[in-house]
């Protein structure tokens, strides 16, 4: 029952990401902008933390400002994981919700045309909720709910198209993730898909 109303929450915030992004990318073409741009992406990813761990779908929004030469941006942004470690043996199942918001620098290192490679940097405030159950775990009797936050740093590698007189631009995340230490926190994703809609 659990997985069920999991399986089908995921693919109602997923359908709706879906829309948005087929909908921006029919915008139609400019030749004037700001140097301010919405954004929306969808990947997939594994999160772990000091009580739980798992793999999931995660989707984001946010806005970016290039603040040099087209080249270096500030990128703050929220985004939305829901993991699962359903399927794993002789461990509780877990099911549970991970909201960040984001603030990074990206900079394009290779740049050509409307091409690009890029990295980026910054912080990651995170908060983590969830329910660990009984699942294939002989030795627990019983289900509980937890809750968890963490600041950490993150970094992302990627790809970017951005034709300079089309309102549309594309980035293919290969790697997003945010670690820390202490709590033994960790958030990945990978071949993140984000469209980027330049705002007049």
């Amino acid at each position: 029952m659990v997985l069920s109303e999991l399986l089908s929450v995921i693919m109602k915030k997923t359908t709706f990401i879906l829309f948005f992004l087929i909908i921006v990318s029919f915008t139609s073409y400019c030749q004037e902008f700001s140097k301010s741009s919405l954004l929306g992406g969808i990947g997939v990813g594994s999160s772990n933390n000091s009580r739980a761990d798992g793999l999931g779908i995660n989707w984001s929004i946010g806005y970016q400002r290039d603040v040099w030469k087209n080249r270096l941006r500030i990128v703050p942004y929220i985004s939305f994981g829901t993991y699962t470690n359903k399927g794993t043996t002789d461990v509780p199942d877990k099911y549970y919700n991970s909201t960040n918001l984001k603030v990074t620098l990206n900079f394009d290192v290779l740049k050509i045309k409307a091409f690009s490679l890029f990295i980026g940097s910054g912080l990651t405030a995170n908060y983590s909720s969830g329910l660990i159950g009984t699942g294939g775990d002989p030795g627990r009797s019983s289900s509980e709910y937890f809750n968890e936050s963490n600041l950490t740093l993150n970094g992302l590698i990627g790809f970017k198209l951005n034709p300079t007189k089309n309102r549309i631009g594309y980035e293919l995340l290969l790697l997003d993730g945010s670690f820390e230490n202490k709590n033994y926190f960790s958030e990945l994703s990978v071949l993140k898909v984000r469209i980027i809609m330049k705002l007049k």
